[in-house]
């Protein structure tokens, strides 16, 4: 791994020339590009809001009652901050990719959805090969049900909605399930309770497949540059996302895979990244940008 300081001109303009001369580029990002808009970064180990909150995003949160309600009241906390934040430099930057052409796809750990508010489509209820942006771990604006695979978005005007932080709100697929068996005189249906829409720690993703395929499909282009920006590389499923992409990008003498981290990736990642700049993602952005004003 080459690795790259903000004072680097040598390597910077590298990067950026990599990056100006690429057509396709597939972006992967983590808490990292939020901080600055104000979201906590509760997944990283070394984050002042994990020391506090991380065990309130474990699985074991929704076995009893009293844990479930601390677990909504923070999700509840989180979806606000991030109805009120705006979209970073960084996130401002993936949308340019994509109006250059050059975006094949973003990935995101983070459950903000603030590539919506660039105009990136994250919408998967059409299958997940029409999004821009797949959400890796979920929404903080979706519920879904802990029956049955029906998801909902939480808009205003839709009644059935306005308890949805209720650890017992019923589910309104389940429940028009049952009650139509009840009205043809058969038994009713198990009712599931909505939750958000988000990855915990230790769950299974109910999209693991679909987004695998996703990335199969992706990973079929002619790569060129694999950018991974704001994320610890620590979670399980992102781990090996990565290690897929970059296997088919060094396939290709000229594809590259870039890191831009504040820190240091750990050796098992040597062979894996090509570059790795230190610096904060917004002002790495930012001092592309002056590089490359194209991008």
């Amino acid at each position: 791994i080459t690795h790259v300081h903000p004072n680097d001109d040598h390597h910077l303009q590298t990067i950026a020339n990599l990056l100006g001369a690429a057509s396709k580029i597939v972006t992967l990002a983590g808490a990292g590009i939020s901080t600055n808009a104000g979201i906590p970064d509760f997944r990283s180990k070394n984050s002042t809001y994990s020391q506090g909150y991380r065990h309130l995003f474990h699985s074991s949160v929704l076995v009893d009652t009293e844990s479930r309600h601390h677990f909504y009241e923070n999700i509840a906390k989180m979806r606000q901050a991030a109805i009120d934040a705006d979209p970073t430099k960084t996130h401002r930057f993936i949308r340019n990719l994509h109006d250059a052409g050059k975006l094949v796809r973003h990935y995101t750990q983070n459950i903000d959805c603030l590539e919506e508010k660039t105009g990136l489509s994250t919408d998967a209820r059409k299958g997940l090969e029409s999004v821009e942006c797949v959400l890796l771990h979920g929404s903080l604006h979706h519920f879904r049900c802990s029956n049955c695979p029906a998801t909902f978005p939480r808009e205003k005007g839709k009644p059935e909605m306005e308890s949805a932080l209720d650890p017992e709100s019923p589910c309104p697929a389940c429940t028009k399930i049952s009650d139509d068996r009840k009205a043809r005189g058969k038994r009713g249906a198990a009712i599931g309770k909505l939750r958000p829409d988000i990855v915990l720690y230790d769950e299974l993703d109910p999209r693991a497949e679909s987004i695998s395929a996703v990335a199969q499909h992706d990973q079929s282009h002619r790569l060129d540059v694999f950018l991974i920006m704001g994320t610890s590389l620590t979670t399980y499923g992102v781990r090996n996302l990565i290690r897929d992409f970059a296997e088919v990008i060094h396939k290709r003498q000229v594809g590259k895979v870039l890191f831009v981290n504040l820190t240091e990736p750990a050796k098992s990642w040597n062979n894996v990244i090509d570059y790795w700049v230190k610096w904060d993602c917004d002002a790495w952005v930012g001092d592309l940008m002056k590089r490359q004003p194209a991008l």
